[in-house]
């Protein structure tokens, strides 16, 4: 199914580009379809970062295998649930398994 017009809408909004050439970041911040791009969904900011890790303490290398421990198991769960999904959603009809 296609929509060229609303390709063509989208192509002519004033954020489909970015103003000026510049890097990655500049895309994710000033286009449409920027933040779609982007590699994690957390600002990069250093604020985040303690909010969210602050409470560790970095000089304890048990403490820090522990948090990479927790990460990693977060990640698997996470990968598990992707598969679980795209198998049901298979399954479902609600896509269509490429034939590359």
């Amino acid at each position: 199914m296609s929509y060229p017009s609303l390709a063509m809408l989208a192509a002519r909004m004033p954020i489909w580009l970015p103003k000026s050439k510049s890097n990655g970041r500049v895309v994710e911040s000033e286009t449409y379809l920027g933040p779609f791009f982007s590699i994690a969904s957390a600002p990069d900011s250093m604020a985040v970062v303690d909010q969210i890790f602050g409470t560790i303490d970095l000089t304890s290398r048990s403490s820090v295998e522990n948090t990479l421990l927790s990460l990693r198991k977060s990640i698997e769960m996470l990968n598990v649930c992707s598969a679980i999904t795209l198998a049901r959603s298979l399954d479902m009809g609600l896509i269509q398994e490429s034939s590359s």
